[in-house]
């Protein structure tokens, strides 16, 4: 758990440095905000099924948590003279609760091939 919020106060600081201090970065804004919220995504999904959350719940988790919390980053940032971007917003949707949705089927499946591979075993 405390991984996940070093995470979201991480993301929370990068997106929040003056528009000023800004590093000249070579790649699209939008692909910035995707993968800084897929890694969040992945990082929510991940710790919550070590934790042995039931899938649905960090699905639903995820869909209230990610929404909210990309709305105050976004609407914050005006504080330190950078813009509230509505395409941001969307791109940060995209990234964390696609990869979110990704690493659910994901361990779906894998639970599916472990059960699988013990079944096979039980029988040989």
């Amino acid at each position: 758990m405390a991984a996940i919020i070093a995470a979201f106060c991480g993301e929370f600081i990068a997106t929040h440095i003056p528009a000023a201090e800004m590093p000249a970065i070579s790649c699209s804004d939008k692909t910035l905000h995707f993968f800084a919220y897929a890694m969040l995504g992945a990082l929510f999904a991940i710790c919550q099924i070590i934790r042995g959350v039931r899938l649905r719940n960090i699905m639903l988790a995820g869909v209230i948590l990610f929404p909210l919390y990309a709305f105050f980053d976004e609407i914050t940032q005006p504080i330190v003279n950078r813009t509230a971007d509505y395409f941001d917003w969307r791109m940060d949707m995209i990234g964390s609760i696609g990869v979110l949705l990704i690493s659910c089927l994901a361990a779906v499946f894998l639970g599916r091939i472990a059960k699988n591979v013990k079944n096979h075993k039980k029988r040989t």
